[in-house]
């Protein structure tokens, strides 16, 4: 992000908002490690309950009262939704990058089974990977089918390896694309 993207981002949402962002995002990641690591249901909710409570104990510190909360309850209430769904697309968004290469490889490896021989998955997965991160979509499918032919387990239909190959072309785009 530019730093103009950057303030129009808290321009929109306000300083506040992005604040008890980060705040419920780190919040909901020690509660997922510690106390509710069982609770799958309970930590997709997780976000939006702990904002909307801290953003309601922000406003009534900030004004002063409780009863600011009573008088504005729908501004708290969606402003405290705010803070829980910029907490979810935060932790995608580290999610998606703390992935780095080994997330790509492992995905595009399980794809591989049963197409390559056992035990090259991962070879013919990073293969793959290096060939996109130095074509990127364009030609890729065309490569990716001969490196499939390489590694093939046995006898490999040409049209079948081209729909695979661009399967996996689908895959990396999703992980390498910007988020």
């Amino acid at each position: 992000m530019t730093v103009v993207e950057i303030i129009d981002f808290v321009t929109l949402y306000g300083v506040d908002v992005v604040a008890l962002a980060a705040v419920t995002a780190a919040v909901c990641a020690i509660l997922k490690k510690t106390l509710l690591k069982d609770a799958e249901r309970l930590n997709a909710f997780m976000p939006y309950i702990i904002g909307s409570a801290l953003y309601a104990a922000y406003a009534a510190a900030a004004h002063g009262s409780l009863a600011f909360l009573c008088d504005n309850m729908c501004e708290v209430i969606s402003r405290g939704f705010a803070v829980g769904a910029l907490a979810t697309m935060a932790k995608a968004a580290v999610s998606k990058k703390a992935c780095g290469v080994a997330a790509p490889v492992k995905a595009v490896a399980a794809m591989l089974e049963g197409y390559v021989a056992a035990g090259s998955e991962i070879a013919a997965a990073e293969e793959m990977a290096a060939l996109f991160g130095e074509s990127g979509k364009d030609g890729f499918a065309a490569a990716a089918a001969q490196t499939l032919s390489r590694y093939a387990a046995g006898e490999l239909p040409e049209g079948e390896a081209a729909v695979l190959a661009e399967l996996i072309g689908e895959t990396l785009e999703f992980f390498y694309a910007a988020p």
